[in-house]
């Protein structure tokens, strides 16, 4: 009787398995696992997390820059860039960095017309001073954290 599994390298199989495994082990509630509870953060510590509530107090009327990713859990290049994310706001101290999710707190993405997701906002002052929108390279965010 032969094996079910197609004649693939033991490597190919390894890997296809293990995907399956972790795929069970999603939550369908959290299907991305942005959930802040328990042990798989999917975000920083140095990462704040911004409403419609903290906006203004915590953005607009910030005296440091902040950089302020809008993204939504079903966005795949969010989840791409949240890595990237995490890594900029360890190695920028002096720069806040939060994200907002724009299917909870729609009012921001609504009083900044943002209509394509992940969009990346900078603001100096209260006022938005750069824009990156989609998946941008971490380099170029550098650079505009330098800058401020």
């Amino acid at each position: 009787m032969g094996s079910i599994l197609p004649n693939w390298p033991p490597l190919v199989i390894e890997s296809f398995v293990a995907k399956l495994w972790a795929w069970q082990r999603i939550s369908l509630s959290d299907p991305f696992n942005y959930s802040r509870s328990g042990t798989n953060k999917m975000a920083s510590e140095a990462v704040k997390e911004f409403t419609d509530d903290n906006f203004d107090s915590e953005v607009l009327k910030s005296d440091s820059p902040v950089l302020v990713d809008f993204w939504a859990p079903w966005c795949g290049p969010c989840r791409q860039i949240a890595p990237m994310i995490d890594e900029l706001a360890d190695e920028n101290p002096n720069v806040a960095i939060g994200k907002i999710n724009i299917d909870e707190n729609p009012g921001v993405a609504q009083k900044f017309g943002i209509n394509s997701i992940p969009t990346l906002l900078l603001f100096k002052n209260g006022e938005v001073s750069e824009s990156f929108i989609g998946v941008r390279p971490k380099a170029a965010l550098q650079e505009a954290l330098s800058s401020v």
